[in-house]
This record gives structure tokens, sequence and C-alpha cells, in this order.
């Protein structure tokens, strides 16, 4: 886990150590500021924080006139602030929005702050918080935004698509199997559910032998008996993290604090997620590889099997939007989670070549003989076997069983109040257990 945080304005150095507290969750941490002066007078100060032992960490730079810090530079999935000749200052993120990054302004004290997580700007007042979205610069001057630029995908509308189904295999092949062993390490986990995406990152990885598959659910769920099956067939070891309806009730306030919301499907996807990154922790793993961006690249979601029924041109659509909204609907909070774990999450399939590639092979290499994910199955079968490369998952929240845990919580809460709409009753329950344990979240 790292982080970066930082001030433009007066009292920085201290707002900014500040911030950093907020930012250090579990484990040894080292942090650093740097102080200086824009050539107008205001001072700033950017703080990083990282884990002892981190594999990855932050990349520094100092250069003529300033100073960069950037978190996952090396692998293209990164968070960055530059100084540059001391006269100004960017705020930038990757493409597809990996890494997350906040900024805001505090007009009663007169400061422009950011940060990798709400909570540090939180603890220093500032509330009025916006995200850098993914593939944007921002440029700061005079402690107000001057410039917003921002970068796109290539997509299919714009370059040439690839209808030859065996040179998207071959090449996409080639390009996942890169990004997985570069961003793979030695003593690394892999969340595991036993379906394509997690099965794929384990088949194309070069050197397994200090690699653990995870896996979580409740007893007897969907998700611990594919993966366990799964495990089993490719003799791959492989850790089961059973939860209890007790254990989901005891981290809901830490998860909700975590991943800085009460929205019950962000609950549900992240609870699974931090009982594995709970789990490799203490199994002394930093670094976690998951196949978060296969559904959205390839179609693997039934809303994306009804859009492709309704035309091609629909389920083109919805994927590019899919891609474009990932970052703010799903990465958030997976890397919140994880880093509130202390756990540096790598995902492959957002590799921006891999996305790159993937976003310019035909709709109809998707989704063919009514298999979602086609293409991807493809290159599944060339190493595992048919039941793997074709099996279908549900969704975390529900293979897990984590969501009808959640339902049974929230009626359990109520259930002294006959007249309440059981519409809705998950949300609630959260906002409630959120308001007890004075837990901020974004609106």
């Amino acid at each position: 886990m790292s982080g970066i945080a930082g001030v433009l304005g007066r009292d920085s150095e201290e707002k900014v150590a500040r911030m950093l507290t907020a930012l250090k969750h579990r484990g040894h941490f080292r942090s650093e500021i740097f102080f200086g002066h824009l050539i107008n007078g205001v001072e700033y100060s950017i703080g990083t924080v990282s884990l002892q032992q981190s594999i990855l960490g932050l990349k520094r730079e100092t250069i003529e006139g300033g100073l960069e810090v950037c978190d996952g530079c090396s692998q293209g999935q990164f968070a960055k602030v530059t100084v540059h000749n001391s006269r100004y200052l960017t705020l930038e993120r990757d493409i597809v929005g990996i890494k997350p990054l906040f900024y805001g302004m505090d007009a009663n004290t007169g400061i422009f702050a950011f940060a990798s997580e709400r909570k540090a700007l939180w603890e220093i007042e500032v509330d009025r918080i916006r995200r850098v979205e993914p593939g944007q610069i921002i440029a700061i001057g005079n402690l107000k935004v001057v410039e917003k630029q921002r970068k796109t995908h290539h997509s299919s509308s714009d370059t040439a698509v690839i209808y030859d189904e065996t040179y998207a295999v071959e090449e996409l092949t080639k390009l996942l199997k890169a990004a997985i062993n570069e961003h793979s390490s030695r003593n690394m986990g892999i969340a595991f559910s036993g379906g394509v995406d997690s099965t794929v990152l384990w088949a194309l990885l070069e050197n397994r032998e200090d690699t653990m598959l995870y896996t979580t659910g409740m007893a007897g769920s969907h998700d611990i008996k594919s993966a366990v099956n799964s495990a089993r067939l490719l003799n791959a070891h492989i850790r089961v993290v059973k939860l209890t309806l007790a254990d989901i009730e005891q981290l809901i306030p830490h998860v909700m604090r975590a991943i800085e919301s009460c929205n019950p499907m962000d609950v549900a996807i992240a609870l699974p997620l931090h009982a594995i990154s709970d789990s490799s922790r203490k199994d002394g793993i930093g670094l976690m590889m998951a196949g978060q961006g296969a559904d959205e690249l390839f179609g693997g979601y039934k809303r994306h099997f009804n859009a492709y029924e309704l035309s091609q041109d629909a389920l083109s659509e919805m994927l590019r939007k899919d891609i474009l909204n990932m970052g703010k609907n799903n990465l958030e909070r997976d890397n919140l989670i994880a880093a509130s774990n202390t756990v540096e999450l790598k995902l492959p399939y957002l590799d921006l070549n891999v996305v790159n590639f993937a976003m310019k092979i035909a709709i109809q290499l998707k989704i063919k003989d009514d298999i979602n994910k086609y293409i991807l199955r493809k290159i599944a079968a060339r190493f595992l076997p048919h039941q793997i490369a074709y099996r279908h998952k549900k969704a975390m929240q529900y293979g897990s069983g984590v969501s009808g845990a959640l339902n049974t919580l929230a009626r359990n809460y109520f259930s002294r109040d006959r007249d309440r709409d059981k519409r809705g009753i998950i949300g609630n329950y959260l906002k409630a257990i959120a308001e007890e344990n004075n837990i901020r979240v974004a609106e």
C-alpha cells in the first residue's frame, strides 16, 4: 500500500503530516514530506507514505525546479503529482483510473489539497472534494485549478477492428502473459473464484512456486465450491477464508470506513475482498493479483448479454461506458479496501496494452454462440480444463453469499419495526451502522 497527500498554502507541512496519519493503515510505514515554494511565493508540501517492505512503493524524482511523486508509474497504473519549474503543479491519473486521487479547496483557510483517499482531506477539513478523473491532468496555480485535460482510450471507432479470431487469441495471449508476469512478484496471492478470469491469471503466470490462491465466502457458498474444485484440477495451493454471519456483522464498520461508502453493492463487494486481503496480510503476502476488468473488456455481465441481444452497437456502447466509468464505480473501492490491509492490488487485465487491444476486438468475438467472454475463454481453453474455461460465475457479492448475509442482518436489525418497507432495507441498515459508528462516507 502506498499513498500521496499534499497541500498548497499556509502551514502546508503541518497539514500534510496530519493527512498522512489518515493514510496509515495496519503495518509499519515509512513516510516523507517534501517542502518548497512556488515562484509566486506560495508554499507547498507533498507527503508520501508506503509500507516498509513495499514491493513497488512510490517513485520520487527531483527535477529541475520541482518534484515528481508517482504511485505506480513503473507499470502504467498510477496517480502522480508533479511540480513544474516551481511555477505550477499538476495532478494526473492513468487512463483506466486504477490508482485513486482526490482534491479540494478550503475557502476558509485558502488552501488547495490533494490525496489518495478522501479521509486524508477530511482530516484537514476539506469538504468540497472532487476526483481526478481517469486520464485527467489537472494544473493548479495560485491556489486554483487553471487547466484540465483528459486523455482517452483508443477505441474501435478510430482504429481497425479485429475480426480474425486466430490473430485475436494469439496476440491477446501474448499481451496478457506479458502483463501478468510484469505485474507479478514472488510471494504473491491471486484473488481466486475458480472462474475463467482469475484462472487465466494463474495459467499464464510463469513462476507459481510462491503463489497462493485466495477465496472466500460463507460456508457452502458457490464461490468456495467453485474455487476449491478449480484449484484441485490445477493442483494449486488455495487458502479458503470462511465467513460467518457474525464475521460479516463485525467487519461492516471497518469496510465502510475503508471504502468511504455505505452503498450496499460497494459494501457487498468490498467485504469478500477485505477477507482475502486481510488473510494474505496475515500470511505475509503484500501483493494481490485480481481479475478486475475482464468482464468490462470482454462482455462478462448478464446486462452485456441482454444488450447484445438488442444489437451489437448497444453492447459496444455499453462496454465503452463501462470501461470509462470503471475507475469511479469499481477500482477506487477495490484499491481502498486492499490498502486498508496494506496490500497492493495489481490488475493485469487493465494493463494499458491489454485494454487498448481488447477495445479493438470485434463485438462478435466477445459474445458468440451464446458464450460470454468468448475470446477470453478461447485463450483459457488452450491451457485449462474445459470445465474451468467455460464455467459461468456469479457476481462476487452473490457467489460468496455476502449479499444474502447482509439481507439477513438488515432484517434482524429492523425485526421489531414491522411497518418498515423492506425495499432498500440493506441500504437503510448500512446507513444506520455508519451513523452509530461515526463513519464518514462520500455523498
